[in-house]
């Protein structure tokens, strides 16, 4: 993946029209496409460390250096942020990015993890067919997990994702939808047997192209 495609992945992440994120970044719309095309000199180091400073504000977190060359840090929302959908979103992640940044996210993760969303369970957070993903993690304290939104493998191998609740008793956890039209079809998991578990760190989303 080129400078103008890892750029576009990040625009794309951050849910902004071209026009948006050039006001964001405080350089011209042009310039924009031009960088995410790749014509002319492309996107220059000064442009990725003002982009990098910029995203920010958009709760995302990306170094420069990906952005450049894809080495460093790839770009990861904020701890607890979920992308919500936006009508004005058309941009499309297309397919073979998807799988490339899967690709990296697993070779950069210590235990990586990532499950393609099936259902309806999780809006406004995640819609089907999002791919999320995370870091398999042995916590001394899982309570820092608490409300959050987690990849489980159940005791039964199977995998979903869903808000994390523990109660006062040490082993009862409790599994939510955050869809509240959908909760009766998609009710609370009580006193879920756990195998595995990962905070969900990186989102992947298709939309229709403009």
């Amino acid at each position: 993946m080129d400078r103008g495609k890892r750029l576009r992945v990040l625009r794309q992440m951050s849910g902004l029209t071209i026009v948006e994120f050039a006001d964001l970044c405080i350089v011209g719309e042009s310039t924009i496409r031009q960088w995410e095309a790749g014509r002319g000199k492309g996107l220059s180091i000064k442009g990725a460390h003002k982009i990098v400073k910029a995203i920010k504000s958009c709760n995302l977190n990306c170094d420069a250096k990906w952005l450049l060359d894809g080495g460093g840090s790839s770009p990861e929302f904020t701890e607890g942020f979920y992308p919500k959908a936006s009508e004005k979103v058309h941009e499309i992640y297309i397919d073979q990015q998807i799988e490339n940044e899967i690709q990296y996210f697993c070779k950069h993760t210590d235990k990586p993890v990532f499950v393609r969303i099936e259902d309806v369970a999780m809006e406004p957070h995640f819609y089907s067919g999002d791919y999320v993903a995370g870091n398999l993690s042995f916590y001394d304290d899982m309570s820092i997990l608490n409300n959050k939104i987690c990849i489980i493998t159940l005791a039964n191998n199977r995998t979903i994702v869903r808000r994390v609740k523990f109660e006062k008793a040490k082993d009862n956890i409790k599994l939510f939808s955050t869809n509240e039209k959908m909760q009766s079809e998609y009710p609370v998991i009580i006193n879920a047997k756990i195998i595995s578990i990962a905070l969900v760190s990186r989102v992947w989303r298709q939309s229709v192209v403009q």
